[in-house]
């Protein structure tokens, strides 16, 4: 009976889109965890301090970003959001792809 509730589930293009969505990501969440540090450090040549440093102001970041995201959330809905925060992620990770110091990776 579970596996007829996936396929039906599967069928509806908001649900091919949510996880098309929650696939991307967490294969960014992934990159970021495991590819991000070795990009730092071949191309920058840091150590281990730098790094966490990176993944601390990210950190800090998000938790300072949260309530406002939230916010707008409430206010709009979550689907209004969901294009131009994808756009927002893109150009940072295309900012991060192009960086030539590690202050600003």
């Amino acid at each position: 009976a579970a596996a007829k509730d996936w396929q039906h589930l599967l069928q509806d293009r908001r649900q091919q889109a949510l996880f098309a969505a929650n696939l991307a990501l967490f294969m960014n969440y992934s990159a970021m965890v495991t590819v991000m540090p070795l990009h730092a450090y071949h191309l920058f040549a840091i150590g281990a301090g730098e790094i966490g440093a990176l993944f601390s102001v990210g950190s800090a970041v998000g938790i300072l970003l949260a309530p406002v995201i939230g916010t707008l959330s409430d206010r709009y809905g979550r689907t209004p959001l969901v294009a131009p925060f994808a756009v927002l992620c893109g150009i940072g990770c295309c900012g991060v792809a192009m960086s030539h110091s590690w202050e600003v990776f």
